[in-house]
């Protein structure tokens, strides 16, 4: 097995040699079944600590990409499958594309990269792999790879979990039956458009828009349509009245920040009710709330059964665990479910297994506590060098999440030499245009300051290096 370890490998040494396995497990150079290197033996081959080869192996465990064997090592997992590589004759025609989100290029990320300023990136050093590891592990051992009778609507278990989890953390009211297990917020977009939308529909959406989102509805046919977005929140009296589908961020809105406020939500479900428009709520990163008064999301307020609410694990635990949701009245997650049955029927039991478990030991809702207090504290420390060093920016206000939006009194131009001279020396930060689409003109100028993947003692040169590039 070829794997080579530099001491100048970004994210440590434990992240390359995760890295490098992963891409050989994809790749199917480590074939399905096929027995790892024991840890000590790898560890002296490649000159390094036994405990950095145990803690990559075990983040392949985590992932499903491996499995531990009592006695035997690990393995590649039997469940997992190498892309496929072959070429495939292109035929004489093909459809047209649909365009693609139109963010804004972003400055080269550094090289070496000093400190990580990117938004919607938890720390990966966050994961509570102590907890996670003995649940997945057991779960994996119960799981049966080669049955196929799993509920293409989620392990019922763990959609079980998630509506208790949202009764608990959230404040809404869900039955099991509600809740769509997906692999993230970007399935559950593409299952939602496929099944609601009809070429030509026009889609509401915040500008600047989730990129992701944005592709999803054009994939679908269906067209994006800009709704501006103000200290309130998205301006519910510029709607489009014809649209099929609103698609919002009330709780903390992506990228920019405002929260919705509630004279809006009450207004927005009204628009709903009147037109016979559904409304998309992405709950975006509110785990993490920094306001000691918080509204509840607007699904919670849903009396007409108008509003399909989705959320994941992605800023809690890990996007690499691919796990996310949509709850939705029965009728209409039905339709969904045969969507996903198509599409994408089956998913990996064991990750999802463990994954219940996890919250209903309660071991989901005291992580999100311990690293709450991580995360806040680094929110205070980038508030505070934001004012000391940066004080012709403005914070726009935003009660949740892992980043900051600064408003700049410059012209988008500017702003891109700022993240392009920050990149050269060693700090990747993205612009609100980098960050997200700009729908019909409707945009917002500033920095989006991340700090899910920065270490707080990093902060402070981090912002420092930015005013320097800014005033240089």
């Amino acid at each position: 097995m070829d794997v080579h370890l530099h001491a100048g490998d970004a994210g440590g040494r434990i992240s390359a040699l995760y890295r490098q396995l992963r891409e050989a497990i994809v790749a199917g150079r480590l074939r399905s079944g096929e027995r790892l290197p024991a840890t000590r033996v790898l560890a002296a081959d490649l000159g390094v600590a036994r405990a950095t080869v145990t803690a990559a192996y075990e983040r392949l465990v985590a992932e499903g990409l491996a499995e531990g064997r009592t006695g035997a090592g690990t393995f590649v997992a039997d469940a997992v499958r190498p892309l496929q590589t072959h070429r495939v004759r292109r035929p004489a025609r093909l459809p047209p594309a649909p365009p693609e989100a139109e963010v804004a290029p972003s400055a080269p990320l550094p090289r070496p990269l000093r400190y990580d300023l990117r938004h919607g990136r938890p720390d990966d050093a966050l994961f509570p792999l102590r907890e996670w590891r003995p649940i997945h592990v057991a779960e994996a051992s119960r799981t049966d790879v080669m049955r196929n009778d799993q509920d293409p609507a989620g392990d019922p278990a763990l959609r079980a979990a998630v509506a208790r989890h949202l009764g608990r953390s959230r404040g809404i009211t869900v039955d099991p039956d509600e809740v769509l297990v997906t692999r993230g917020t970007a399935q559950a977009l593409d299952l939602i458009a496929r099944t609601l939308l009809r070429p030509g529909d026009p889609v509401a959406m915040e500008s600047p828009a989730y990129p992701d989102a944005v592709l999803a509805f054009r994939t679908a046919r269906a067209r994006p349509v800009g709704v501006p977005v103000d200290a309130e929140g998205l301006v519910v009296d510029r709607l489009p009245p014809r649209a099929a589908l609103v698609y919002c961020t009330p709780s903390h809105q992506a990228p920019v920040g405002p929260v919705l406020s509630l004279p809006r939500r009450v207004a927005l479900l009204e628009w709903a009710r009147h037109t016979g428009a559904w409304i998309v709520e992405d709950d975006y990163d509110t785990e993490y709330r920094w306001a000691r008064l918080t509204l509840d999301p607007l699904k919670s307020l849903d009396a007409d059964g108008r509003v399909l609410y989705l959320g994941s694990v992605s800023k809690t635990l890990s996007p690499r665990l691919r796990v996310g949701w949509v709850v939705a009245p029965p009728p209409l997650l039905a339709a969904v479910v045969a969507v996903k049955q198509v599409t994408d029927p089956f998913a990996e039991r064991s990750v999802r297994r463990a994954l219940a478990r996890f919250i209903d030991e309660g071991r989901l809702a005291l992580h999100v506590r311990r690293t709450a207090a991580v995360y806040g504290a680094r929110r205070a420390v980038v508030l505070r060098c934001v004012a000391a060093e940066l004080p012709a920016f403005a914070v726009v206000p935003g009660e949740a999440g892992l980043h900051v939006t600064v408003s700049a009194p410059a012209d988008p131009d500017r702003l891109d030499a700022l993240t392009r001279a920050s990149a050269a020396a060693g700090v990747a930060v993205r612009s609100v245009r980098q960050s997200a689409v700009v729908l019909d003109g409707y945009a917002h100028d500033g920095l989006v300051l991340g700090f899910g993947g920065i270490e707080e003692a990093a902060i402070p040169a981090a912002v420092a290096a930015v005013a320097r590039e800014w005033s240089g």
